[in-house]
């Protein structure tokens, strides 16, 4: 059977936006022949208790429609590309390496590197086979014969060098305002307002089964410059779940000061 690069990548894109349902981020790895689903999964993690639990979840989801499908979970994109290919196998089909771990790829062949084919040839004639022989190598001194490669996927391996995902396609937004006819400084008329903007947001997120990582509040002060208050750790929630205004509450009362004290 001929090998259809396009209609493979079209079933890993359909896999990617199956996978949207655990990530707010979901992209396919940059490569021109792409094999790989990448998920950010920073902050979702303990909401499916625990990252073994979350990965196997993944797995049960996906496994159906795709019966050879491998997971892994790592601090990093490479780290998560090197132990998919080359810590999993068929009866074995999930790896996660303990975060601030990376000693645990040492043992892989450099191919999980994702290096060129003659920055791998030249490293194998050099008796360079493994992951940790590499690191055991300057750095300082790699550019001059190997070119810049190496150290960048070595930086990419260990999380010194940012991977950005690309989504497949552009998260939503959701948006919610108010206009008051007159300007007011009453705290619980404030606070009120927040509610009720959160309720219509919470109704909208929950109507298309989305969740919030990150929450952006403006108020626009009749006299003065707009203050923006924003928040994205404290208010992780599972795209599966509901979420709960009183969760993302905390962002108000965590900020009531920094609002209360804007320059006049």
């Amino acid at each position: 059977m001929p090998w259809r690069p396009d209609a493979d990548r079209q079933a890993l894109t359909q896999l990617a936006l199956r996978c949207e349902r655990f990530s707010p981020c979901v992209g396919l790895e940059e490569s021109e022949h792409a094999e790989s689903v990448l998920l950010e999964v920073t902050g979702v993690a303990h909401l499916f208790s625990g990252e073994a639990s979350f990965v196997a979840q993944v797995e049960r989801d996906v496994a159906e429609q795709y019966p050879s499908v491998r997971l892994a979970l790592a601090d990093s994109v490479g780290a998560a590309w090197a132990a998919v290919h080359f810590l999993t196998q068929r009866q074995q089909p999930v790896a996660i390496v303990p975060p601030g771990r990376p000693e645990v790829l040492w043992p892989l062949p450099v191919e999980g590197l994702r290096l060129s084919a003659a920055n791998v040839r030249a490293l194998k004639r050099l008796g360079i086979t493994t992951v940790g022989q590499v690191f055991q190598l300057d750095r300082a001194s790699l550019p001059a014969r190997f070119g810049p490669e190496i150290n960048r996927r070595w930086a990419q391996l260990l999380g010194e060098r940012d991977e950005r995902i690309t989504a497949c396609r552009a998260r939503p937004t959701f948006q919610v305002s108010r206009i008051l006819d007159e300007a007011t400084t009453h705290g619980e008329a404030i606070e009120q307002l927040w509610s009720s903007l959160l309720e219509r947001l919470v109704e909208s997120l929950r109507t298309q089964q989305q969740g919030v990582l990150h929450l952006r509040c403006q108020w626009l002060l009749k006299g003065r410059h707009a203050v923006e208050l924003e928040g994205s750790s404290a208010i992780p929630v599972s795209i599966r779940a509901p979420v709960k205004g009183r969760r993302i509450q905390v962002l108000w009362h965590c900020r009531r000061y920094e609002f209360q004290s804007a320059p006049r």
